[in-house]
């Protein structure tokens, strides 16, 4: 649930003592799909990297500055000196704001191949685009879109939709805000079998089903951080204690005192998991290919 609403909600909040105060000293890329701010505070620095790329999209937030002295690509430029007056989250949308002094400031945008980091003036129009720049300047930023409330059980039932594949399809329809693991952990917890088809699973279930969810809601309201571990393999990022994680023996739980920590070790762990997938596949296909040559030469 890395880039669920709940998640950037958290992390607005987290950040919004921080950088409040500080000024945009650098903008860089230096990875492909990737944007550095770098802020700049009488008592302290700190950077914002943003991933645009799908399928990793991240924002995590990191202390002091560093920046490579190659293959480095400035952007951004017209905002320097400007200075954050706020940082917040769109209401029930993945959208993150760093407001300016000007009433201008960032737009981040954490969803699908939409994905991009902007600059907008005081008017709402776009300045400068990470992305599709020559296509977005001038136009513009996109408003917001609000994920419905359902907060009754009569709303839930009216979204369930029964023509879904799975029940967890089903789930994340009726619930807009919640992403597949949220929707395993509200299954689990209202002791309904994600492999039931969603018009097998009768009103009661629902019932739990919708409770189970309000109840999860609540504890992503006031985060207390973890990541399930798979061995040595951050597998994921939660908000609240995930009961179907700790029920199954494969998975080990790690608390963190902040949300800001625990989103930082999630991504740069994930990123170097990444990193060491891209170097050993190829050498793990090269060897069974040898070893599948050598069987055929012993036959």
């Amino acid at each position: 649930m890395l880039h669920t609403y709940y998640t950037l909600r958290a992390l607005a909040e987290a950040w919004r003592p921080l950088l409040t105060g500080c000024i945009l000293g650098d903008a860089f890329s230096q990875v492909r799909g990737e944007v550095t701010l770098a802020w700049a505070h009488p008592e302290r620095e700190t950077m914002l990297r943003i991933a645009t790329q799908p399928p990793f999209l991240y924002a995590f937030r990191s202390d002091g500055f560093s920046k490579a002295r190659r293959n480095v690509a400035t952007i951004f430029e017209s905002a320097f000196d400007q200075k954050v007056t706020n940082v917040r989250c769109a209401d029930r949308d993945r959208v993150l704001f760093l407001d300016f002094e000007d009433g201008g400031g960032f737009q981040v945008l954490l969803f699908g191949s939409r994905a991009n980091v902007l600059l907008v003036d005081a008017d709402g129009r776009i300045v400068e685009a990470f992305k599709d720049d020559e296509t977005l300047v001038g136009t513009p930023a996109p408003s917001p879109r609000p994920a419905p409330v359902v907060d009754t059980f009569a709303a839930f039932e009216e979204r369930w939709e029964t023509k879904r594949n799975t029940t967890v399809q089903a789930l994340t329809r009726a619930l807009p805000l919640f992403d597949k693991t949220l929707a395993a952990e509200a299954l689990f917890r209202a002791g309904v079998s994600a492999d039931q088809a969603p018009d097998v699973v009768e009103e009661d279930a629902k019932q739990r089903l919708f409770e189970a969810a309000q109840i999860i809601e609540a504890e992503l309201m006031v985060p207390a951080p973890h990541i399930y571990w798979r061995g040595k393999f951050a597998e994921t990022l939660a908000l609240c204690p995930f009961h179907h994680l700790e029920a199954d023996a494969a998975f080990r739980s790690e608390a963190f005192d902040t949300l800001d920590e625990a989103v930082r070790t999630f991504v740069r762990r994930t990123l170097g998991q990444r990193r060491f997938k891209e170097l050993y596949e190829p050498l793990e296909r090269a060897l069974k290919k040898a070893h599948q040559d050598d069987q055929r030469r012993v036959e």
